[in-house]
């Protein structure tokens, strides 16, 4: 992990930069505050900007010594986006905030590797049980009317050969898993909404969430 550490002194406002943060980023650290460098060099959005703003003025005046984190998402060279987790840490209140940049992008690939494997099936890719019910919830809770006017439903598959699993998998997502459910479509069509996966290593089976034309 590589980090840089940013002074900022709270009576002139200024910053104060080391030499290598050129090397990761493609900015000019001149006198402007940081946050207005970084929305106008495109190292960040707008929002991104102001939430640093928010935290450096936060730290800037605290009446005792303190240390606070977030975490935001720069651009940096080579037009890739990377995770950085930033601390604010003020030691003699009144006088300057340590800013220290650490790059957290491979922590952060870990972490969506850990999550992809929480809520998707190893041998289909589709969503697990419990992340399948999450996302059926979001979808009943934002269009209660929907569900008591019977626009969604149910489908279940039960495959027994892996090569038809994985190409039902492949229809799911291009839609054509329509044209297997005419039947309980009395509208004619439907959509896919959360295609989910009950495996096991003997027999894959797959649970649809419909939304009904």
């Amino acid at each position: 992990e590589k980090s840089w550490v940013i002074t900022y002194d709270c009576a002139s406002g200024m910053f104060g930069y080391p030499p290598s943060l050129n090397e990761f980023f493609s900015a000019a650290f001149d006198t402007r505050p940081l946050w207005t460098i970084m929305s106008e060099d495109g190292l960040a959005d707008s929002e991104t900007a102001e939430q640093f703003q928010s935290m450096v003025d936060i730290s800037s005046v605290a009446k005792e010594p303190e240390v606070r984190f977030t975490e935001l998402c720069l651009n940096v060279k080579g037009q890739k986006r990377n995770w950085f987790r930033v601390g604010f840490v003020r030691a003699i209140p009144g006088h300057s905030v340590s800013i220290i940049f650490t790059d957290i992008q491979g922590e952060m690939a870990t972490l969506q590797r850990l999550q992809q494997k929480a809520e998707y099936d190893d041998l289909t890719g589709l969503l697990n049980c419990n992340a399948f019910g999450s996302r059926v919830e979001e979808v009943i809770k934002a269009d209660p009317e929907g569900v008591a006017d019977g626009e969604y439903a149910m489908v279940y598959f039960d495959v027994l050969r892996f090569k038809a699993i994985n190409d039902l998998k492949i229809a799911v997502e291009v839609g054509l898993v329509v044209g297997m459910i005419p039947a309980i479509t009395p509208r004619g069509s439907a959509t896919i909404l959360i295609p989910f996966a009950l495996s096991s290593l003997i027999i894959p089976q797959v649970l649809a969430f419909l939304c009904l034309l």
